[in-house]
């Protein structure tokens, strides 16, 4: 088989401060990062998710499920052979795997050094596109006009690789036992009325007790931009909400609270799915089989951009683009997220056989 060699660069990186696009830094990490020479990250970072012990994670995706083996198969990458450094950042979303896809990448035999930036989509593409300062952007939404045409004036055509999805679920206590699912209609009033009864004269007269992510997440963003066709008003403005710095504390005031409810990633309900009820939205659960047949409607995709001649100029910059659309949806459920769907990876893969060859 041919091998897959792009060249030799010098290893050459610096580390950044990791916050999350405001300033605000993430949760300190438990993970193996600290004890990694070779990845550069900032003193505190967010920490992929984890189940807790003696209970298995929900609704897995099937083993043979094409959404993880996909038809088509990219050169193998030996990391062993790969040199060169690699600057890395964006979304905040997105970094729990590209952090380990690099570790991944390591233990397989990688030495170079890895700056990767948790922060946050506009900003990974402000210093991919207009100041041309890293190889790789994460980001949690597509590039959008005016950063391609900043890319392009910095000789930059971006090109987009999918690498998973992050479902967006309801949670309310799990005693809650007037709600189970709701529609779009109800979705709004719930996050804008002031009691539950107000949504439907069947439910408590008691006032609804919303919890919700910083303001300026991108989660708040998301759910917004899907709820109230991305205005932020609505649930700023509304009555009984109280915005949190953590998601930590969000679950631990809606776990609390008969009549409290909230959004957050599914990969941090799925750690704490004994203290949450997860709603349906429309009858559709966020799950496996729900995201990859595009029937849960409150998902954001997950994506890494780069460029091609930065792939060919730099080819460790292809290989760790290869490697990780190798295997970024079987490291995506290990820290709940989803996998891309069959056709994404497929149409992903091609792509960059077609812009590398």
């Amino acid at each position: 088989m041919r091998k897959w060699n792009y060249g030799l660069l010098a290893i050459l990186v610096f580390g950044l401060l990791a916050c999350n696009g405001d300033g605000r830094r993430s949760p300190p990490s438990t993970g193996k990062a600290e004890n990694n020479p070779y990845l550069i990250l900032a003193e505190q970072e967010l920490s992929p998710p984890t189940l807790p012990k003696n209970r298995s994670s929900p609704t897995p995706p099937p083993k043979t499920k094409t959404a993880v083996n996909t038809g088509i198969r990219l050169p193998k990458v030996n990391p062993l052979e790969v040199e060169g450094d690699l600057t890395i950042a964006g979304s905040y979303t997105v970094f729990p795997l590209t952090k380990r896809i690099f570790h991944r990448f390591v233990e397989e035999g990688y030495a170079g050094i890895l700056k990767l930036d948790s922060i946050s989509s506009d900003e990974g593409f402000k210093l991919f596109c207009q100041d041309g300062k890293i190889d790789i952007a994460n980001a949690s939404r597509p590039i959008n006009f005016e950063e391609i045409d900043a890319c392009n004036a910095k000789g930059r055509s971006p090109l987009q690789f999918p690498v998973g999805s992050d479902a967006i679920v309801v949670v309310v206590h799990p005693e809650n036992n007037f709600l189970n699912n709701v529609s779009f209609y109800e979705l709004d009033l719930i996050f804008t009325a002031r009691n539950w009864s107000d949504v439907n004269p069947s439910w408590p007269n008691q006032p609804i007790q919303r919890f919700v992510g910083h303001r300026d997440s991108e989660i708040v963003e998301f759910f917004a931009a899907i709820v109230f066709n991305s205005n932020l008003q609505p649930i700023f403005n509304a009555p009984n909400t109280k915005f949190t710095e953590i998601d930590i504390e969000l679950i631990r005031r809606v776990s609390s609270n008969k009549y409290a409810v909230g959004f957050l990633s599914y990969a941090n309900y799925r750690q704490n799915a004994e203290s949450l009820k997860m709603l349906s939205i429309e009858g559709v659960k966020a799950d496996f089989n729900a995201i990859e047949n595009e029937q849960y409607f409150l998902v954001r995709p997950l994506f890494i951009y780069t460029d091609a001649k930065m792939m060919k100029n730099n080819p460790q910059v292809a290989d760790f683009i290869n490697f990780y659309l190798t295997n970024a949806s079987e490291e995506a459920w290990q820290i709940g997220y989803f996998p891309a769907s069959k056709r994404e990876l497929e149409e992903a893969k091609l792509k960059f056989l077609e812009e590398t060859r």
